[in-house]
């Protein structure tokens, strides 16, 4: 009997041990499934946030890319005071007139605020700090970037590695970002719009005609202010798209260079495409201008052809040279 309750209590014994090791070794790989999971996890649908940011911005409030619009951009972009986790404070609504790069902005600093407010993304004071709006010139921290002639929004996501830059329509998302040139000059002489894209659609003009294809977008456009608009395809002589991927590279932005050589001389300097696309890390740049594919359905947003009064006008075209410093808010 004594032998069988030996053999007994060894079996409980070993039992237990291997009950043990098993534990053991079962919490390390429940801790590593819970650490992994959010490898696992969707990425974050950034044009998707950014297409609601625009939704969240006012309308109308009219146009000046004078000292108007960039004293009311200056006072709408401001950070938390007394708190712990340091955020943004937006006010958009107070950004009127505004104009085409802040209105841009605005919503870029949307995206990035929800994302601090979510805990998806954190930010120091400092790094924070280093967001709003201080007339800082064309090349200088992010908004002197992010406002600058040429490729600003584009060599800013470059540089940061915030997302990639692109020129393919074909590639183009609603929510992307989306440099505009309306003539062939880059840099102190060019017309340009800095906007959200939204798509294209093509219309056929009431009575009969060739149907035209329009290219869709939001920003802060001449007279009207914040809204959205379009304009006939081939009114638009360069594009460049930005699309955000990488919000969390923001903790990095303390080790930008203060100032980009490159966009600063573009004030008053002109530069090349292939320049261009070098400096922002396109793929694969066309050897021209990208174009509309001439086929009615080869782009993916193509919505059904509509019939039109006429196609809708352009109201002009946006600058995006920027007052000369004195006459900048400071």
């Amino acid at each position: 009997m004594s032998i069988i309750l030996c053999r007994l209590l060894r079996l409980v014994v070993t039992a237990a041990a291997l009950g043990g090791a098993l534990f053991a070794v079962a919490a390390p790989l429940q801790l590593h499934a819970q650490t992994q999971a959010p490898m696992g996890e969707t990425a974050t649908d950034y044009n998707a946030m950014i297409l609601a940011a625009v939704r969240r911005m006012p309308s109308g409030g009219g146009y000046d890319a004078r000292k108007p619009g960039a004293m009311a951009l200056r006072g709408s972009i401001t950070l938390t005071d007394g708190t712990a986790l340091p955020q943004l404070e937006l006010r958009p609504e107070t950004a009127q007139p505004s104009f085409c790069s802040g209105a841009t902005y605005h919503v870029f600093l949307d995206v990035v605020q929800q994302c601090i407010a979510a805990g998806r993304l954190t930010l120091t004071r400092e790094q924070l700090n280093a967001l709003p709006v201080r007339a800082q010139p064309d090349g200088t921290g992010v908004w002197g970037r992010w406002n600058a002639n040429g490729p600003g929004t584009a060599r800013l996501f470059h540089e940061l590695r915030l997302g990639r830059n692109f020129s393919a329509w074909k590639e183009a998302r609603p929510g992307d970002f989306m440099k505009i040139w309306w003539t062939r000059e880059i840099g102190g002489k060019e017309s340009g719009h800095s906007v959200v894209y939204l798509g294209t659609r093509v219309v056929r003009p009431e009575g009969g005609g060739e149907p035209v294809r329009m290219v869709r977008f939001w920003s802060s456009n001449l007279k009207m202010g914040y809204g959205e608009k379009e304009v006939e395809f081939y009114k638009v002589q360069r594009v460049l798209f930005s699309r955000l991927e990488n919000v969390e590279a923001l903790q990095s932005v303390l080790d930008l260079p203060k100032t980009d050589k490159y966009l600063a001389g573009l004030l008053t300097t002109r530069t090349t495409e292939a320049e261009v696309y070098r400096l922002t890390g396109v793929k694969d740049p066309p050897s021209v201008a990208p174009k509309m594919p001439a086929h009615l359905d080869a782009a993916p947003d193509v919505r059904n052809a509509q019939k039109v009064e006429k196609p809708a006008a352009p109201g002009g075209k946006e600058k995006s040279r920027k007052p000369s410093l004195p006459e900048q808010a400071r």
